[in-house]
């Protein structure tokens, strides 16, 4: 094989993967969209919803619209869910007078246990607590990691979505973040 016969090839391969690379990165892109509006529809649903709060109420995000807000998805047997909780309490007093909504999620666990498991954790007197049986928010986001936590700003969108755990600080940014992307 002569020299230029080599060249070919290798410019060949890289065109490949180049094209192969751009595909991935359209198709990936168009899931993340279709995802993000899913989450977001999520937020409107306000019929045969199969959220509950802790007191066994049916819970509908209607009572935030018009507000910024984070949503975490948790559970009792996630360690970084128990670290962060606390972190989301601090995060809702802080911006309490911001109309900023921080909601915390239960994933599939009997009210019961969500209600004794806080219990242990501390004291939750500005956030929202909900209890989602079917898992059917974190599927709307396309859940992998826990926790997992969306900013909405006050219309709806999207303005981050974090999959693990966050500091106090990194909560912070992006609820300022979701606050100004309404402001604009």
């Amino acid at each position: 094989m002569d020299k230029n016969t080599l060249i070919t090839i290798v410019v060949f391969i890289g065109i490949l993967l180049l094209v192969g690379a751009y595909t991935f990165f359209v198709q990936q892109s168009a899931r993340l969209s279709e995802r993000d509006a899913e989450a977001t529809s999520t937020l409107n649903a306000s019929e045969d919803t199969p959220y509950t709060d802790l007191e066994g109420n049916e819970f509908t995000f209607d009572s935030f619209k018009g507000q910024v807000r984070v949503v975490n998805a948790w559970a009792s047997w996630c360690p970084f869910c128990t670290a962060e909780l606390p972190d989301f309490e601090l995060l809702a007093q802080e911006f309490s007078e911001q109309d900023v909504a921080v909601i915390a999620i239960n994933r599939k666990e009997p009210r019961e246990r969500a209600v004794q498991f806080l219990d242990t954790v501390g004291t939750f007197t500005h956030t929202n607590f909900v209890v989602d049986l079917t898992d059917a928010y974190y599927i709307s986001v396309g859940g992998f990691s826990m926790p997992e936590t969306v900013f909405y700003d006050s219309q709806g969108n999207i303005t981050f979505h974090k999959r693990g755990a966050m500091t106090l600080q990194e909560m912070r940014e992006h609820t300022q973040n979701a606050i100004n992307a309404t402001q604009q």
